[in-house]
């Protein structure tokens, strides 16, 4: 187990959603949830977060623990984590949560997980193993590998992969999004990272060229009043540059399944870390690793899904 020293703080993000997610175009056999799922959704007669904060806590690899989301909602699931009392979009819950732990430590590392997976202990003490090899880093934002058949899925199948090859010249393997992340604020272009996280969530499930399509012209706005504040501060206004000459390629080669690890990484690391930061650190990156572990990747997201962790058995 790690020590005091190697715990990193986190935050569980309690955020809800008033109307039900969108399901993939052709899927008609599930149910989208709607409301605070880390409330609402029992597991063995208990709330979903309840649940997700015993697994933390046996890692021993978290502290302090908190959650961002409304106190109405979590007053009674706590387990003794600290409540940041927030209730807005995912975006808004997000920035009360690092707000919070920054307040409290600093620029110091800080781990994010959503209320909606039940992460096995094991696949997080694999995560953050990873994430303490690649330290220090810009952020740590893994990847868990796919399996070979969509059946291992269960009622998860639906959710889309996506294809990046390891390493230049291997062969590409079908990865799921990871639902935990370890972040250095500090380094990051955060009021444009919460923009990205309203359009991203709000597209969540669905194809890459749907989302493209979606969120690309928001994005374009974004970065284009981004660069206008640059410029009242007098600023380089390189935003709008700098994020659609590395975001658009990656996209593009992302869709066509020929993006490599290093490729993305680097791509994230430009679009995402301030030009400040690169330039004062040149030598971190953004690490994506490869992990084992679908319990970080298959977020409760309908009712069947909800149903399958009835009985999760043992952490």
């Amino acid at each position: 187990m790690a020590g005091p020293t190697d715990r990193v703080p986190i935050v569980v993000l309690g955020g809800g959603d008033v109307v039900a997610s969108a399901m993939p175009e052709g899927v008609e056999d599930k149910h989208a949830l709607s409301g605070y799922k880390g409330a609402a959704v029992r597991i063995g007669g208990r709330a979903l977060i309840e649940c997700v904060l015993e697994r933390l806590e046996a890692s021993d690899l978290f502290a302090p623990i908190y959650i961002a989301g409304p106190e109405s909602i979590y007053a009674d699931h706590r387990r003794g984590a600290r409540i940041i009392d927030v209730s807005g979009s995912i975006d808004e819950t997000a920035r009360a949560g690092i707000a919070g732990i920054a307040e409290e430590h600093g620029g110091a590392p800080m781990a994010i997980i959503t209320c909606d997976v039940l992460p096995d202990v094991a696949t997080l003490a694999n995560a953050m193993a990873e994430y303490h090899a690649s330290a220090p880093c810009d952020a740590f934002l893994p990847m868990i590998r796919a399996p070979e058949h969509p059946s291992e899925l269960g009622p998860s199948a639906y959710k889309p992969t996506y294809v990046v090859a390891p390493e230049p010249g291997a062969a590409p393997v079908e990865v799921l999004p990871c639902h935990l992340a370890v972040i250095d604020p500090s380094a990051l272009r955060m009021e444009f990272i919460y923009r990205v996280l309203r359009l991203v969530y709000g597209t969540r499930n669905q194809s890459i060229t749907y989302r493209r399509r979606v969120m690309l012209p928001s994005i374009v706005l974004e970065l284009l009043y981004q660069d206008l504040r640059h410029i009242l501060g007098l600023r380089l206004p390189n935003l709008t540059w700098s994020v659609l000459h590395s975001g658009l390629p990656a996209v593009r080669a992302l869709n066509a399944g020929t993006i490599t690890r290093a490729q993305l990484e680097d791509a994230i690391r430009t679009i995402f870390v301030t030009a400040r930061h690169r330039a004062r650190y040149p030598a971190r990156r953004v690490a994506m690793p490869l992990l084992e572990g679908l319990s970080l990747a298959l977020d409760i997201d309908t009712e069947e899904e909800a149903a399958a962790l009835a009985d999760p058995g043992p952490p």
